[in-house]
């Protein structure tokens, strides 16, 4: 069996977020950032799919894609024992998620 699982590095929500003005984006260069709680869950939850299969071959691959600092989304999954990891960096170290101003 393989499984995906698509995380996300986002900013911490116990910082305090800024937006640039130009675009209405996330600053995520003046803020720390870390791998989504809800993105832990689906890891977790790729693991026991796995394991509930009981084929030795299964594979639980995590995917992220983002600034060079999502690098530190896959190192914390990595300490839930996937079995392979794959990270994708943008250019763009912003612009990744919009926000719309009301």
């Amino acid at each position: 069996m393989n499984i995906v699982v698509c995380v996300k590095y986002v900013p911490d929500a116990q910082s305090d977020p800024t937006f640039n003005e130009s675009d209405n984006t996330t600053d995520r260069l003046g803020v720390d950032g870390l791998l989504s709680e809800l993105d832990e869950y689906a890891i977790e939850a790729g693991l026991k799919l796995a394991e509930a299969a009981g084929a030795d071959d299964s594979i639980v691959t995590v995917l992220t894609v983002g600034p060079d600092k999502a690098a530190d989304a896959i190192k914390k999954s990595l300490q839930m024992a996937p079995t392979q990891v794959c990270t994708s960096t943008t250019r763009r170290s912003t612009g990744l998620t919009r926000w719309r101003r009301r």
